[in-house]
């Protein structure tokens, strides 16, 4: 005769061994981790689609010149790295031409480190070397244009760019004049152009962007002088997709 106390102990593990009878889940969290539970998932939170606050909250402004360089970027593809800037709230995004892939997927890094993709070209600029991106999904900060024939002599002006290590530069500068060269009217400026910030706004001291800065007529110039694409002569190349919003 088996001892009951041994009885007892069996059935215990018995009993450990079944099955739970609650149904088994699978899901994945935000981070793309798969968790494999016996219990609902749990509540996740919502990832922040307004970079424009999110970019407030981590680098507060403390003029307009550093919040229009909150609405610049790094834009990474196969075919080069440059700057670029938010010009809507819904994700319009301006870059040079030279740097993008028409096919293929763009990395954008912001001031914060965040690293988002874009797909594709909206629309390419051959006359003046920019392109049209479009970040989808997201509440963007972004630089109000301004027009460039409205700018006294010798206004301040600043040249913001992202080089290689992912920190923000901010060149000052004043306004030169004008410059046509090959059918195109460009924006003098002694603010230095680089490749750093190339592709990049050239902003008033108020924050409202008048040119996108261009590296491409290096050395027809004159020393000290650097050149940027009247933003307003951009947006109507790209009205196809912007429409007419900014006049």
């Amino acid at each position: 005769m088996i001892p009951l106390r041994v009885l007892i102990c069996v059935s215990f593990l018995v009993v450990g061994l079944m099955p739970a009878e609650g149904k088994v889940t699978t899901w994945t969290d935000d981070d793309g981790i798969v968790h494999i539970e016996d219990q609902p998932p749990p509540e996740q939170p919502k990832r922040s689609r307004d970079l424009q606050e999110q970019l407030t909250l981590n680098f507060p402004p403390q003029n307009a010149v550093e919040k229009a360089r909150n609405a610049t970027i790094l834009v990474q593809s196969s075919k080069g790295v440059g700057s670029g800037f938010f010009i809507t709230k819904d994700g319009f995004i301006l870059t040079n031409k030279h740097i993008v892939n028409p096919s293929g997927t763009h990395k954008i890094v912001l001031i914060d480190g965040t690293q988002l993709e874009v797909q594709g070209v909206k629309e390419i600029s051959e006359k003046y070397d920019i392109a049209l991106l479009k970040l989808d999904g997201y509440k963007c900060p972004y630089i109000e244009p301004f027009d460039a024939r409205r700018l006294p002599a010798r206004a301040n002006l600043y040249a913001i760019g992202m080089p290689m290590g992912l920190t923000h530069t901010v060149a000052p500068g004043i306004h030169s004049g004008t410059r046509s060269i090959d059918d195109v009217t460009y924006i003098q400026t002694s603010a230095p152009i680089t490749y750093i910030n190339s592709g990049g706004p050239l902003v008033t001291q108020f924050g409202r962007v008048v040119g996108v800065n261009t590296q491409k007529l290096v050395g027809q110039a004159g020393e000290g002088l650097s050149y940027a694409v009247p933003v307003f002569d951009v947006l109507a190349e790209f009205k196809k997709s912007l429409g007419e919003p900014f006049k």
